[in-house]
């Protein structure tokens, strides 16, 4: 457990190497640098923060969102790797600082807890929505080739797009949606 703010600063690295086990990062976290999950392990970010680094998730490791809110700032604040990030526990995950911010993520999951903001968010291989809500001002894009599972027995869907160039594979039992909320398919 780490019980101390973490500052990331430009040009630094942050490698999260587990092996296996949890790092937990119960304070706030302003990634700058470079954060990196590795080794199978686990980096949870309970305490909340930001970034405005790249986020690189190796294969077999998780970056989990829990407890607080984490923005992500810009496009440089990007996730990537074959790993998994996930926003559990009542974590929130905001997209963007305005509508003119993009953010990529290569694997995500929301099973429980927030996904908003007013940016857009592009999952380009795998984006799952088992529980929790997608809401603000902004959009989730599913490119071509891209495959989204919508399962779980409830989600909510409030205000924000979902543009979905890709595969939906449904199998969620209840969804609330409000507030000009839209699911598109292309």
């Amino acid at each position: 457990v780490i019980a101390v703010q973490i500052n990331n600063q430009p040009g630094a690295v942050i490698n999260a190497n587990s092996f296996g086990g949890t790092l937990l990062v119960a304070t706030p976290l302003v990634n700058s640098g470079t954060l990196r999950a590795e080794n199978f392990g686990t980096l949870d970010i309970s305490g909340g923060g930001s970034s405005t680094g790249p986020i690189d998730i190796a294969l077999g490791a998780q970056l989990h969102f829990s407890g607080a809110d984490f923005t992500l700032r810009n496009a440089s604040s990007s996730i990537t790797g074959a790993g998994t990030a996930a926003i559990i526990s009542g974590g929130s995950v905001t997209i963007g600082d305005s509508a003119a911010d993009t953010i990529s993520a290569t694997n995500l999951q929301l099973i429980s807890g927030t996904l908003t903001g007013p940016g857009t968010l592009v999952v380009s291989n795998n984006f799952t929505w088992n529980g929790g809500t997608v809401s603000g001002s902004g959009s989730v894009t599913i490119p071509v080739g891209t495959t989204a599972t919508f399962g779980g027995s409830t989600g909510t869907l409030d205000e924000r797009l979902i543009n979905n160039h890709g595969t939906i594979n449904w199998s969620k039992e209840y969804l609330t949606a409000g507030n000009d909320s839209v699911i598109t398919n292309t």
